[in-house]
C-alpha cells in the first residue's frame, strides 16, 4: 500500500490505498524519492505557527500554483494543495503541509471547508473549479472565508471596444485600442474554447455571502519562473532553430501579459487585504502593453539567433494554443495598481520586453540550461578543425580555431593602424587649415 497524503510526523497519515497505473502516491516530493526518504524530508521542515491561516491552492504542479504556495509557506501560512499529475510532484514547494491528488474527493472537501483562503487556477479545465465551488456553497461558515478564481483574459477575447479605434498616422503601426476596464465584465465575450470559463466565473461571484467572499482574476499570458505556456517558444529560441521564432499574422496584436510572480503577489494581496475590495472582477496584467512582434523579437535577440518568421492566418490551426498569441486586447487594470502601488511589489511591472534579460535568466536557471563550450585538442593534422566544425554544426554553436583567431587579430590590427593614421592625417590637415584661416 502507498499513502495518498503525506503529513508531518506526529499527525496521522491519511487514506491508504493502492497506486493507479503503477504510480506510488508517496512520491509527491520527487518521482524517485522513496517512502522513507519522503517521510524524513517532511520531518525536517518547520511546523507552521499555531493559529496560522489555512490556505488551499490548486494546482501545486503548475508554475503559478507552485510559486503562490511557496510564497504563502514562507509567510507562515498552513498550505494544502492538489497536484494534477503525481509525476510532477517535484514542482511542489518545500513546506506544503498536505499534498492531495485529484481523486481524493473526501480529503479535498475537508481541505476546502477548513481553509481560510482558497485559490483555484483554471489553466486547462474548469471541472475542478466547479466541484470546489459546489463544495464551498454547500457549507456554512462561522468565520470569513475568501476564494479567488484565477481565470484568463481569454474570457474577454471577442469583447468589442465601446468605440472603434482611430486609424494610425503610420499605416505600419497598429491602431490605438480603447482599453477595456474591469467594470465592463458584463460585456465580456469569450473565445469559443473559453465559454465554460465565463460560466464558472459567473458562478464563482454569485456565491458571495456574508461569510464567503469570492473574487475572479482575469490573468494575462503568464511568463517567467521557468515558463509554462511560453515554454515551447523559449525552447525554440534556446535551441537556435534556423527559421527563428514565429510571428503570428502581422504581429501587431496587443497581448495582455503578466509575470507569474506578479500574478501570485496580486492574488495574495486580494486574500489578505484588510478591507475587502468592492469589485469582484480584476485584471491581472502588467503595464507593458507589448505586441506579439515586439515580444518575440526581444526573445529571439536575447535567447535565440535574432531571426523571426511570419505565420499566415491560414496556418494558425497548426499551432497549439494559438488563441493566447493572437488575442488583441488592451486592458486597464485599476485594482492591481491599487493593491500593488509600490514598484518594489513587482518583478516585471514594465512588461515582458523591458524585462527580457531577467526573464531569460529565470528560464536558464529554472530549466538548468547553460551555454555549451567545447575545447578540441590534438597534435597537428589530427583533424581538430574538422571535428570542431562537425560538433558546432550538431550543437548549433559558433566554431573558432587558433589560426582564425590570429588572422582576425592581425586583420583588426591592420585596420586599427590605418584608422589611427587617418585620424592623425585629419588632425594635421585641420591644424593647417586653422593656420591658413588666421593668416587670411
Amino acid at each position: 500500500s502507498f499513502c495518498t497524503l503525506l503529513e508531518r510526523p506526529g499527525e496521522r497519515l491519511a487514506a491508504v490505498r493502492p497506486p493507479t497505473k503503477g504510480l506510488p502516491h508517496c512520491t509527491y516530493t520527487t518521482a524517485k524519492e522513496s517512502f522513507v526518504a519522503a517521510i524524513e524530508r517532511m520531518s525536517s521542515l518547520p511546523m507552521p505557527p499555531k493559529g496560522a491561516k489555512k490556505c488551499f491552492v490548486s494546482f501545486l504542479d503548475s508554475h503559478f500554483g507552485a510559486h503562490l504556495a511557496g510564497v504563502l509557506v514562507k509567510q507562515g501560512y498552513d498550505v494544502t494543495g492538489i497536484v494534477r499529475d503525481p509525476g510532477n510532484s517535484h514542482m511542489v514547494p518545500a513546506g506544503v503541509k498536505k499534498v492531495l491528488r485529484r481523486g481524493d474527493s473526501e480529503l479535498i472537501r475537508r481541505g476546502l471547508v477548513e481553509a481560510d483562503y482558497v485559490v483555484y487556477h483554471t489553466p486547462d479545465s474548469v471541472d475542478d473549479s466547479i466541484k470546489a465551488l459546489r463544495i464551498l456553497s454547500a457549507n456554512h461558515y462561522e468565520t470569513e472565508k475568501r476564494m479567488v478564481l484565477v481565470s484568463s483574459v481569454m474570457s474577454w477575447y471577442e469583447t468589442p471596444a465601446l468605440q472603434d479605434p482611430a486609424p494610425p498616422e503610420d499605416p505600419e503601426e497598429p491602431p490605438e485600442l480603447e482599453p477595456l476596464t474591469e467594470d465592463q465584465y458584463n460585456r465580456r465575450v469569450p473565445h469559443i474554447k473559453y465559454q465554460a470559463w465565463r460560466d464558472v466565473e459567473k458562478l464563482c461571484c454569485s456565491l458571495t455571502t456574508d461569510r464567503l467572499k469570492t473574487f475572479v482574476v482575469f490573468g494575462g499570458l503568464m511568463y517567467g519562473a521557468g515558463e509554462s505556456r511560453l515554454h515551447a517558444l523559449f525552447r525554440q529560441a534556446w535551441t537556435l532553430a534556423p527559421e527563428g521564432l514565429p510571428i503570428y499574422g502581422n504581429g501587431n496584436q496587443t497581448v495582455p501579459m503578466i509575470h507569474t510572480a506578479d500574478c501570485a503577489t496580486f492574488v495574495r494581496r486580494i486574500l489578505t487585504a484588510e478591507e475587502i475590495p468592492e469589485s469582484r472582477y480584476f485584471f491581472a496584467v502588467d503595464e507593458g502593453n507589448c505586441t506579439w512582434k515586439s515580444a518575440v523579437t526581444a526573445l529571439s535577440n536575447t535567447l535565440g539567433n535574432g531571426r523571426c518568421f511570419k505565420v499566415p492566418p491560414s496556418e494558425f490551426g497548426l499551432h497549439d494554443g494559438i488563441e493566447h498569441f493572437v488575442v488583441n486586447l488592451k486592458v486597464e487594470a485599476a485594482q492591481i495598481q491599487s493593491l500593488m502601488a509600490d514598484d518594489a511589489d513587482w518583478v516585471a511591472k514594465s512588461g515582458f520586453v523591458e524585462n527580457i534579460e531577467t526573464v531569460a535568466k529565470e528560464f536558464r536557471e529554472a530549466r538548468g540550461v547553460t551555454p555549451l563550450r567545447v575545447l578540441v585538442l590534438g597534435p597537428p593534422s589530427a583533424g581538430k578543425s574538422f571535428a570542431a566544425r562537425e560538433l558546432a554544426a550538431h550543437f548549433k554553436l559558433p566554431a573558432f580555431n587558433i589560426a582564425d583567431v590570429i588572422a582576425e587579430y592581425r586583420y583588426q590590427e591592420v585596420e586599427l593602424s590605418e584608422e589611427i593614421l587617418r585620424l592623425k592625417a585629419a588632425k594635421v590637415a585641420a591644424k593647417r587649415e586653422e593656420k591658413l584661416e588666421e593668416k587670411r
